[in-house]
């Protein structure tokens, strides 16, 4: 009777995170402008449903594209025409764009319900990370760890866009899951042994259809066997290759098996780690000339993909951290954007967790093998994107690692309650440590609350809270163009009250605002300086174009929307740069 309240209980309280979770991002997802990346993944989805091509976007898996298309395929939604050779250059940002051009504020729609189905990966990850914790050590563990998941500002931020980052999170965590029970069960008979290795190969197929960084699974999955669970080289050679081979087979499916059979030697690569020049696509291929040549490919999206990606990862880009801009990035730029966006509650724990299971010899309930292998396969994913540094732009790269920073933060935690809990027998002192630590414990979750619902610009109170997030880093770790919606809003009632004010912008590089209800037209750079009742919106983290005071300090804002964009008088704008084309930001029923 004990087990079936215990068991009630628990799926009562999982229960209740789950519908708190989906209840906090659905509430969020239409109050979030379109980010540039979503529209090129919603049209990728389109057409790999409707005409089973993947050119579009091949740099992401389809699995997500195709579940945020599922709805809009179904409503009539189509995709522009394009005559573009895809093998050649990129594609999808102008055929997003041009989407959101051809369907108007019926683009948005569609955009809201594919972030619908796209958010439910969120809530899986809290069933994925209460299992994954319930394996390695114990139920408490596990609710402590789904409950950092469910409430954390980097899921409850980045779980509402279509992106794959956290849909990738999620997968991943059923595949570490997979390949841990696998590995206990692998000296049993196989009965035991061999539907836990084929479900540890289907995860691992699954995790690969959701973002490309899963093809690390191929190779450390074998090596993780070993380490996680003892067993005879009979079994784990067998192990391996089953994996594999479901893996392939799943995402050879998922592909939907177009063009498979084309050559090896036929594709075109532009990255030198497939055998390009990062400037024009190779006129000798990797495969070409080689034994390997007439051999199926199986997938030739996915090479594209991965040379596309291995090209992105190569060319340096323009990055910030904690107020330096420089082309390229820094080794140690995912562990500064890590302490600036996890909340100090999580870090606090996550240190001492880890310095438990470094010191303690008593496990305390947690399995420290496979829990290490965990923490193994964390450093070494976090190493080699850490030493991706080009594209130190966009802390969600490591969004996928949080299952394993939440587990360790909630073994820190669970220490924690049972050390003060010894007091609390003995003691009125112990008791109100308990108390106390149950009251940090809940202000430390609630710590992102307040910038609901735009938690994907979140920084925790060390480094300022969400309003001096841009201080310290740029680009979709503060803005990713999701504050356009607020300025609407605000653009709108301060329209109704004063009609001869206008609203300036510079050009949206990536955004069609037509997508919500407004028009950007070109003006001439003089009629910003004649303009009189005239106001501009930029980008916190941007360089403001604005006139400094006499302080240090720049000149602040009027006022902020979604902790991204900041409101200035256009008389203050800097004048002065030829390269600055600016436009006015027009509500579709002021035309």
């Amino acid at each position: 009777m004990n087990v079936i309240r215990s068991r009630v209980a628990t799926g009562g309280l999982l229960s209740a995170i789950l519908i708190a979770q989906v209840a906090l991002m659905w509430h969020a997802i239409d109050q979030a402008s379109p980010t540039p990346d979503e529209f090129g993944l919603l049209v990728g989805g389109l057409d790999s449903i409707v005409n089973g091509r993947h050119d579009i976007y091949c740099v992401n898996p389809p699995l997500v594209k195709r579940l945020a298309a599922w709805i809009p395929v179904g409503r009539g939604f189509r995709i522009p025409s394009y005559t573009e050779n895809p093998d050649l250059r990129r594609i999808e940002w102008d055929l997003g764009r041009r989407f959101a051009s051809m369907h108007q504020t019926d683009a948005m729609a569609a955009l809201v319900s594919g972030r619908r189905m796209v958010s439910l990966f969120a809530a899986l990850g809290s069933v994925g990370i209460f299992l994954l914790g319930r394996e390695i050590a114990g139920k408490g563990v596990a609710i402590i760890a789904t409950i950092l998941w469910a409430s954390s500002p980097w899921i409850l931020g980045y779980g509402i866009f279509v992106q794959t980052d956290v849909p990738a999170a999620t997968t991943g965590c059923f595949a570490l899951l997979a390949m841990l029970i696998a590995a206990r069960n692998m000296n049993q008979g196989p009965a035991l042994w061999a539907p836990a290795v084929v479900t540890c190969g289907l995860w691992v197929g699954i995790a690969i259809m959701t973002k490309l960084t899963w093809l690390s699974l191929i190779i450390l999955v074998p090596l993780m066997f070993p380490l996680a669970g003892r067993a005879s080289w009979r079994r784990w050679i067998p192990a391996v290759i089953m994996v594999q081979v479901v893996a392939a087979c799943v995402v050879v499916a998922g592909y939907g098996g177009g063009a498979w059979n084309r050559p090896l030697g036929d594709l075109p690569f532009d990255s030198r780690l497939l055998g390009g020049d990062e400037d024009t696509v190779a006129d000798h291929y990797t495969f070409a000339g080689t034994v390997l040549q007439d051999l199926p490919s199986l997938v030739p999206a996915l090479w594209k993909g991965v040379d596309w990606q291995s090209r992105d990862l190569a060319v340096p880009g323009p990055a910030m951290m904690a107020g330096q801009w420089q082309t390229g990035g820094w080794y140690h730029y995912y562990a500064f954007v890590l302490l600036v966006k996890t909340r100090i509650i999580v870090l606090v724990m996550a240190s001492i967790g880890l310095l438990r299971l470094i010191l303690d010899r008593d496990g305390y309930g947690v399995r420290k093998r496979p829990f290490w292998v965990l923490i193994f396969f964390a450093v070494v994913l976090f190493a080699w994107i850490s030493s991706h540094h080009a594209l130190n732009r966009h802390g969600r790269y490591i969004i996928v690692l949080l299952p394993i920073v939440y587990l360790t933060a909630a073994v820190g935690c669970v220490w924690l309650w049972q050390k003060i809990a010894s007091l609390a027998t003995t003691s009125i002192a112990g008791t109100l440590g308990l108390v106390s630590m149950v009251l940090v414990f809940a202000v430390g979750i609630a710590e992102s609350i307040p910038c609901h619902p735009y938690q994907i610009s979140f920084a925790n109170l060390a480094f300022g809270g969400p309003s001096q997030c841009h201080r310290w880093l740029a680009h979709s770790n503060v803005d990713w163009d999701h504050g356009w919606i607020a300025v609407k809003d605000w653009w709108g009632k301060h329209q109704a009250n004063n009609p001869d004010a206008r609203l300036f912008i510079r050009r949206p590089r990536w955004m069609e605002v037509s997508c919500l209800g407004m028009q950007a037209v070109e003006i001439r750079n003089s009629e910003l300086r004649e303009s009189s009742n005239a106001f501009v919106v930029v980008r916190l983290w941007e360089p403001i174009p604005v006139e400094q005071n006499h302080s240090a300090e720049p000149t602040p804002p009027i006022q902020t929307f979604a902790f991204s964009l900041g409101l200035y008088l256009a008389d203050q704008v800097v004048r002065d740069d030829p390269m600055d084309i600016w436009y006015e930001l027009r509500l579709n029923d002021s035309l």
